[in-house]
């Protein structure tokens, strides 16, 4: 179906094709941009946040200005699910 060479398709045939989700393809952008060969490696320890950058990403995320995406890449938290346990423990 696609040749070895990926550049002369679409992004949303290559996350198909490779069964990915688009999200999941500019989270690993955004973390090879920001980090490196380094931000795409698996993770063996949990983050840690302080109270203060969890509660200024919520109200972000509440406010409706931002989406989930936008709030988790600005504030560089490790996945969307933290973000969103977040807001249920706060609400």
């Amino acid at each position: 179906m696609f040749s070895s060479d990926s550049r002369n398709c679409s992004v949303v045939d290559y996350c198909s094709y490779n069964g990915i989700s688009e999200s999941t393809l500019k989270r690993w952008l955004h973390k090879f941009e920001t980090e490196g060969v380094e931000g795409l490696r698996e993770s063996k320890t949990w983050n840690r946040y302080s109270q203060e950058l969890k509660l200024q990403a919520v109200k972000d995320y509440e406010s409706g200005k931002y989406s989930l995406s936008e709030v988790v890449y600005h504030y560089n938290i490790s996945s969307s699910t933290v973000l969103r346990k977040w807001s249920r423990k706060m609400y």
